[in-house]
């Protein structure tokens, strides 16, 4: 088939993915800050660290014995969205602060980012070990997968976590997800029997080891004194179509499609 034949069926198409673009949400960039955060330490006594959440930095570590640290972190969305809108393209933006222990033989450490999917609810003045939300008190490593689930993972390098920060990103898809979930847009999206959350909490937990050699890593929290330190989410908010318009634009992808599958057998 020559160009020529095939110039009419691309210019069909593309007056048609021009409308229906046309009618697509538009989406803009905005950030989540956290409102409280803490890290929870195993080992006796069972007690609040990090000055009763005042602290600027949290540990997440796997060491062992009495050295495991899991970090709480939860967000407000009141007003984020509008009625029309929904979350797009989340990430969680971290920033490392240096290491606890000596590096050793190891050059990463990994962690996992985790939701929390049950209605609880938690403050970084009284958190622990003990009653800190769907915690595994007994691995260093892991949280209780009834009222989880993983959002996604990241590693930081250890020669560059000493004495200097770098932003560390969380995978982003299931965590844009889990917010709308939060703000009550999917239902009972993970089965727990909860439809939203005024207070979603994210939970930062080490996916290597447990090890006595392992180091920590300490990150800025929200009391951090630069601000571009402290955690963030990063996000996109764009409009959810009406279902007549869902409705339109399904229809004009489907006849864009038949037009150039007739135009192609023509020619």
């Amino acid at each position: 088939m020559h160009l020529r034949h095939r110039l009419p069926a691309f210019r069909t198409l593309t007056l048609l993915l021009a409308l229906s673009c046309s009618g697509l949400p538009f989406a803009s960039a905005a950030t989540l800050s956290v409102v409280q955060d803490n890290y929870v330490q195993n080992g006796s006594p069972d007690a609040v660290l990090a000055s009763n959440g005042a602290g600027t930095t949290f540990v997440v570590a796997a060491r062992d014995s009495l050295y495991n640290r899991k970090a709480y972190l939860g967000f407000d969305l009141t007003g984020v969205l509008q009625s029309n809108q929904e979350f797009e393209n989340a990430t969680l933006s971290l920033t490392s602060s240096a290491l606890v222990g000596a590096a050793g033989s190891f050059t990463d450490v990994s962690f996992n980012v985790y939701g929390i999917t049950g209605a609880t609810a938690w403050s970084e003045s009284t958190i622990t070990w003990n009653n800190a939300p769907y915690n595994n008190t007994s691995s260093a490593i892991a949280l209780n997968s009834s009222g989880t689930v993983v959002l996604g993972s990241f590693s930081v390098t250890l020669s560059t976590a000493v004495n200097q920060t770098h932003t560390l990103t969380a995978i982003s898809g299931s965590l844009a997800t889990y917010l709308n979930w939060a703000v009550g847009l999917l239902g009972d999206h993970y089965g727990t029997g909860v439809t939203s959350l005024d207070t979603p909490s994210l939970v930062l937990t080490s996916s290597t080891g447990p090890n006595s050699n392992l180091p920590g890593i300490t990150f800025h929290s929200s009391e951090a004194t630069n601000a571009a330190y402290q955690p963030t989410i990063i996000f996109d908010t764009v409009a959810i179509p009406e279902p007549a318009t869902a409705a339109f634009l399904s229809a004009v992808s489907a006849l864009g499609l038949t037009l150039v599958v007739r135009r192609s057998r023509r020619t």
